[in-house]
C-alpha cells in the first residue's frame, strides 16, 4: 500500500487527488487507514530513519489465543453428554465454537453408535462352528485354511410390510376431498411379504435359484429406479461375508468388530481379487493348530 502511494506522490511529498481512495479500494479497506498509514511513514522518515518505518506497534504475541482441548476433561465426560456439541460445551464449561473448532482439526470426531444383540457363551461358540465349518477341510490339512467360495449357498430372507398405516398425513390442496381409507380391523391389518433369494453369481449361472412361486418379478429398487444390482457388487457381498467370519473367529464368537477397507474395486482392477479368502495366520495357528506327530 505504501509504494501504491509513493507512486501517486507529487514533487512537494502531497499525494495526488484521489490517492487515498484508490489505495483503499485498491487494498480491500477505509480510507482513515490509507491515511494512518502514510502519516505514520511520513513521520518515522522525518524522524530520522533511512525507510518508512511500517512495522505494527504490537509487540510478541498478539491476538486471540487458540483455546487448547482439554482430553482428560473431556474422557471425564459420561457418554450420556456427549451426544450433541452444545451438551459436551455446557459439560466442559466452554463455547460451543471451540468444539467445532476442534472438530474440524480431527482433534474430535464424530461416532454412530448402534446397538448390537446380545450374545450368550453358547451364541458365541455357535458362531465359531459355523464360520469354521465353512472353511474348506483340505486347506485346513494343507495348513492354509481358506473359506468355501459359497456357490451352492443361497441366502434367503423376507420382510414384512403392511399396507398401510392406522393413522398417517398427507399435504393436500384445500378442495381436494379427503381419503377414504378402510380396512376390516385396525388391529389386522393386511400384510404382505417381500422374500428375497440371494446366490452368488458365477460363470455360466443364468440368475435361477430353484423354482419359486412369485406373481411378479422386479429388478431391485436403488437411487429410485429400478435397475439390477450388478453382479460383481452381489460377489463383493461374498468377501465381506467372509471377511466378517474373519472377525467372529478372532473375537471368539463376539460381535464388536468393525471391517476394514479391502479396496475390493482395485483389486479387481489388478485382477488379484480372489474369489476367497484365507485366515491370517496368526489365527489359523489358533484356531487349527498344527499337528505335531509322535516319530
Amino acid at each position: 500500500m505504501y509504494e501504491f502511494l509513493l507512486v501517486r506522490q507529487n514533487s512537494n511529498g502531497s499525494l495526488r487527488p484521489r490517492a487515498v481512495t484508490g489505495a483503499a479500494k485498491e487494498f480491500g479497506t477505509s480510507t482513515r487507514t490509507v491515511q494512518r498509514l502514510w502519516k505514520k511513514a511520513i513521520a518515522s522518515l522525518q524522524n530520522g530513519c533511512l525507510v518508512a518505518a511500517l512495522s505494527p506497534n504490537r509487540k510478541g504475541r498478539c491476538g486471540r489465543k487458540k483455546k487448547e482441548l482439554d482430553e482428560q476433561a473431556v474422557r471425564a465426560v459420561p457418554l450420556s453428554k456427549r451426544k450433541t456439541i452444545r451438551s459436551l460445551a455446557d459439560a466442559l464449561k466452554i463455547p460451543s465454537s471451540t468444539l467445532f473448532d476442534r472438530l474440524k482439526e480431527k482433534k474430535l470426531r464424530r461416532h454412530s453408535s448402534s446397538v448390537r444383540p446380545l450374545l450368550t457363551e453358547s451364541n458365541k461358540q455357535a458362531r465359531v462352528e459355523y464360520c469354521k465349518a465353512a472353511i474348506l477341510p483340505a486347506s485346513i490339512t494343507a495348513g492354509e485354511p481358506t473359506f468355501k467360495e459359497f456357490n451352492d449357498v443361497v441366502h434367503v430372507d423376507e420382510k414384512w410390510f403392511y399396507l398401510t398405516e392406522e393413522s398417517t398425513s398427507f399435504y393436500m390442496l384445500p378442495d381436494e376431498p379427503e381419503p377414504d381409507r378402510k380396512v376390516k380391523s385396525k388391529r389386522f391389518i393386511t400384510k404382505v411379504m417381500f422374500l428375497a433369494a440371494v446366490g452368488r453369481p458365477r460363470p455360466g449361472f443364468d440368475g435361477k435359484i430353484g423354482i419359486w412361486p412369485f406373481v411378479e418379478k422386479v429388478a431391485a429398487k436403488r437411487n429410485g429406479a429400478f435397475n439390477e444390482m450388478p453382479p460383481q457388487s452381489l460377489n463383493n457381498c461374498f468377501l465381506s461375508y467372509q471377511q466378517c467370519m474373519i472377525e467372529v473367529l478372532r473375537l471368539n464368537g463376539d460381535n464388536n468388530y468393525k471391517l476394514k477397507h479391502m479396496g475390493k474395486n482395485k483389486l479387481l482392477k489388478q485382477g488379484l481379487l480372489p474369489r476367497s479368502l484365507k485366515l491370517p495366520q496368526e489365527l489359523a495357528d489358533r484356531i487349527f493348530p498344527p499337528q505335531v506327530h509322535e516319530v
